[in-house]
């Protein structure tokens, strides 16, 4: 056990979390991190804002004798790769709600981003900040911010309008500008001073929804430009199912950003999606052992083994073989060959009729 613990001195992070030795005997558990947050005691890899280098220690125990004293490795040190897109997204979304006009909100609404906004700004000053926390503090700030809603008074809706009107087109993508440009033409067309306060209340809420439904172009590049550099990397060393997996969800981030109702949360939400699939992206395994055995099988003599077992051991096989035509990991390889291996011990020998000298 103190060998295993002396000897162990690096270990790899795969699918989110820390993979240990395989050991029949000892346990292997995370004894302490140095940021938690980041590799925590279960061993989950939460990803973080900035690069990190985490040094754990592992426990080894013993599974058959739980009275012998545990070993602890030396400090393990792991480096986990940060992503820092999203705080700047949300520097950038705090500094917005810094400058709104707080005259021309509801105080019930403007409330919501307030408290948002204090969040956020608290969020961001915490040690190992996390993707997760960020886009969590951004998903709150962005939903005050696109339900804030307009005072109901004249004045007021020809003061946002002014205000819409003078946005820099450049900063937005041109479709989310032209449908606030198409709203707003609207409202000048039917708004006027004979409108009642109902049509001055549905104009408001009019431009309230084309407002909440603007993108700024630095969004769309975001997840637009993630997408294309995920889409030109080299996958060939990762399995066919996490490969899938990655292309599934690049594939519905293209699908989003040709929507015609795009949203800034939707792009911060589908830019997690994306991240998160190719997070999870796993090694193929080498098939090679397995491909020996399923050769040496396939070229023996079975025919001294009775048809049901040799039918079963040849059904096992045949299903094998259509799994590893994809790339599969290590783990599963192994999983495959220990199944070829009890249907292969699992034959029957026929049952051999002795003939007595009397009976010829």
């Amino acid at each position: 056990k103190f060998k295993i613990a002396n000897e162990l001195d690096t270990l790899v992070i795969k699918n989110g979390k820390i993979q240990f030795p395989t050991s029949d005997r000892y346990k292997f558990i995370i004894e302490s991190s140095s940021h938690e947050k980041v590799i925590g005691l279960d061993g989950v890899v939460h990803t973080p804002i900035n690069d990190t280098s985490v040094d754990i220690v592992v426990r080894v125990e013993d599974k058959e004798n739980d009275d012998l004293r545990v070993a602890l490795t030396k400090p393990i040190t792991l480096n986990v790769k940060g992503d820092e897109k999203l705080l700047t997204v949300l520097l950038q979304k705090i500094e917005e709600a810094k400058k709104l006009d707080k005259d021309l909100y509801k105080p019930s609404t403007l409330e919501k981003v307030t408290k948002a906004l204090d969040k956020a700004e608290k969020i961001i000053k915490v040690d190992d900040l996390l993707v997760s926390e960020v886009n969590g503090a951004l998903t709150n700030l962005n939903k005050g911010i696109e339900g804030l809603e307009l005072k109901e008074d004249r004045s007021i809706l020809n003061k946002q309008l002014e205000v819409l009107k003078n946005l820099d087109k450049e900063l937005y993508t041109q479709s989310s500008y032209q449908n606030m440009l198409d709203t707003i033409s609207k409202i000048e067309r039917n708004i006027n001073d004979d409108s009642s306060k109902k049509d001055i209340e549905e104009a408001i809420d009019q431009l309230n929804k084309a407002n909440a439904m603007l993108v700024k172009q630095s969004d769309y590049d975001l997840l637009s430009q993630k997408v294309e550099e995920l889409k030109d990397m080299n996958l060939s060393m990762y399995t066919t199912a996490s490969i899938k997996d990655l292309k599934d969800a690049l594939e519905k981030a293209e699908t989003y950003l040709n929507d015609d109702s795009i949203t800034t949360q939707g792009l911060y939400d589908y830019y997690v999606l994306v991240l998160d699939a190719y997070n999870q992206l796993e090694l193929r395994g080498d098939k090679t052992a397995l491909e020996a055995y399923i050769a040496k099988i396939e070229k023996e003599d079975l025919s001294y083994y009775t048809s049901k077992s040799v039918n079963d051991l040849n059904k096992v096989l045949n299903d094998i073989k259509k799994k590893i035509k994809n790339n599969l990991t290590d783990k599963e390889y192994t999983a495959l060959m220990q199944q070829l291996q009890k249907a292969y011990n699992a034959l029957e020998k026929k049952e051999t009729v002795k003939i007595t000298q009397d009976e010829t």
